[in-house]
């Protein structure tokens, strides 16, 4: 069903799932990145004394981060960013990153930015990909139209052509690519501002799209005719209609 403006509801849920798959589809491959080499065999990981096997979550230490990833397909490409204040253990099989800050960039120019006060990601084998993760604190998510430069951040003073914040923590689950938000989010767009509670989306990876997107409460919708109209033809509000 459309709007009455002819923007179909259900384009304004894609464009909050679309941010969040990118974001945590991105720490799930960055996750892989910094997983520290198995430790080497030798004598001692034979021992029959508990006391002398090796605690993996000892042979890390804490400090700063700055991952880059490029495209598989493209080496030369920058395809994402992630860099905190502190990446280290927590007991449990949990990492944490403080004050975490991630780009991505798409193939097209945009760019999506993210930073959270805090992540944890719960990682029982610490050469695999998380099973689960968290982002806390000041989430706030913002999308530009383009970069200075293919891989280069946008300025501060660059204003973001959408913006997303979450009041609360912000989960992902690997085993079933399920996001979710059980607290109020706002995003706000040239086109679009929309706010609502409890957001849940599930991804169909061997699909490669979005398999469902769930908000118990609607709450703030906003339609901006101006720019609705002044959309190219490709992007006509008849294309978006469900």
């Amino acid at each position: 069903m459309a709007s009455p403006s002819g923007i179909s509801f259900k384009a304004l849920g894609l464009i909050a799932a679309g941010v969040l798959a990118l974001i945590f589809l991105t720490i799930i491959g960055v996750s892989i990145m910094l997983a520290p080499p198995a430790p080497p065999k030798g004598p001692d990981l034979f021992s029959e004394n508990p006391d002398d096997f090796i605690d993996i979550e000892d042979t890390q230490s804490g400090g700063a981060m700055l991952v880059t990833i490029v495209d598989q397909n493209d080496p030369t490409r920058i395809a994402s960013t992630l860099r905190a204040d502190r990446f280290e253990p927590i007991g449990e099989g949990r990492r944490r990153l403080d004050q975490p800050e991630s780009w991505i960039y798409l193939d097209d120019g945009r760019a999506i930015r993210v930073n959270a006060d805090f992540a944890t990601m719960l990682m029982p084998d610490p050469n695999q990909a998380p099973e689960s993760g968290t982002l806390e604190g000041n989430i706030l998510l913002r999308a530009y139209d383009s970069t200075p430069a293919p891989g280069t951040p946008a300025s501060d003073e660059q204003q973001p052509t959408l913006t997303a914040r979450f009041e609360e923590p912000v989960e992902f689950e690997r085993r079933y690519l399920r996001l979710s938000s059980p607290g109020r989010f706002e995003i706000e767009s040239a086109q679009v501002d929309f706010a609502g509670t409890d957001l849940t989306v599930i991804l169909n990876d061997l699909r490669n799209r979005i398999e469902m997107i769930d908000v118990v409460h609607g709450d703030t919708l906003v339609i901006h005719t101006d720019a609705v109209n002044d959309q190219s033809p490709q992007e006509s509000p008849a294309s978006e209609q469900s």
